[in-house]
């Protein structure tokens, strides 16, 4: 009867179409994701100036909950000690909490709270995954240069259990201490605010071979630069799945996305595969052509 049973469970999580984590900036966009069907909702304040209303986001909290969503709070990667304190009244709403602090994980998985860690904990090995869930992390974000196969093969040992991939959206390809919008027009950090927050609010970045990338100015003044395209990885999802990996992560970090689309479009896709089927093409079909596949069938 034990092994019925076993099986049993093991066809139910294997028929499991995941979950859809939905990362936002914005109150519209987390509530478009909550129409559409994802699964979890990740909001990063940090992201850019200003800070929204911690009441607006707490009023955002009981809506997913009401939902039956998750609710979880990313925090920044980088936090000096004099910065510690800007973290506190978020940290302060008793979420879970999204992190590639590594400082950050320990300290707060200690204290009981639930904690994943992100991509900048640079989970490229089985040893630091173990590592990393000694530390009390509930789950790993694999980092984003690793390939598909690479990626079953750090999650393997957990047969793909508590690890996310981020599937759709621009990671953060580096941070720059000093602002570019600071240095263009000669200001001074504590008196640039109006240029991030009012005049400039949407900055991108051009390279010498035309690629546009765009720059997210964080709580602490360091600006994010962001993909230049966004990963679409609609196609490596049965791979994923046949992996044991349940979590899908989709990062929604500048104007313009249609969150709605895409979360639905993963939504269904998830389900698709599933149910044993080859992911539908609504998320391309939203996207267009620009997009990249990323690093999932190509190494770095």
């Amino acid at each position: 009867a034990g092994s019925a049973a076993d099986a049993a469970s093991a066809s139910a999580a294997a028929m499991a179409p995941g979950v859809v984590v939905a990362e936002v900036w914005r109150i519209e966009d987390a509530d478009a994701a909550l129409a559409a069907g994802a699964g979890e909702i990740v909001f990063d304040p940090f992201l850019r100036h200003p800070f929204p209303a911690v009441s607006r986001v707490e009023a955002l909290a009981a809506r997913a909950r009401e939902a039956g969503v998750a609710f979880r709070l990313r925090l920044p990667t980088i936090v000096r000690p004099e910065e510690r304190k800007k973290l506190d009244k978020w940290l302060a709403l008793g979420t879970p909490v999204l992190t590639g602090h590594v400082g950050l994980l320990h300290e707060l998985a200690a204290a009981g709270r639930d904690v994943r860690g992100d991509y900048a904990t640079n989970v490229f090995n089985q040893h630091t995954a173990a590592e990393l869930f000694a530390l009390g992390a509930r789950s790993l974000t694999p980092s984003v240069e690793l390939t598909t196969e690479e990626i079953a093969a750090v999650s393997a040992p957990w047969g793909g259990a508590g690890f996310e991939v981020i599937v759709y959206g621009r990671p953060e390809g580096m941070t720059l201490e000093h602002c570019v919008l600071s240095a263009a027009f000669d200001r001074t950090p504590t008196h640039c605010r109006d240029l991030c927050t009012k005049r400039h609010t949407d900055t991108r970045l051009t390279d010498p071979a035309g690629y546009v990338f765009p720059v997210a100015t964080d709580y602490a003044c360091r600006n994010r630069l962001l993909h230049s395209r966004p990963i679409e990885a609609t196609e490596f999802l049965p791979r994923l799945h046949a992996a044991g990996i349940r979590r899908y992560r989709l990062l929604f970090n500048v104007p313009g996305d249609d969150v709605g689309a895409i979360v639905a479009g993963y939504v269904a896709a998830a389900a698709d595969v599933a149910a044993g089927a080859m992911p539908g093409r609504a998320v391309r079909e939203a996207v267009g052509e620009a997009f990249t596949r990323g690093h999932f069938a190509r190494a770095v």
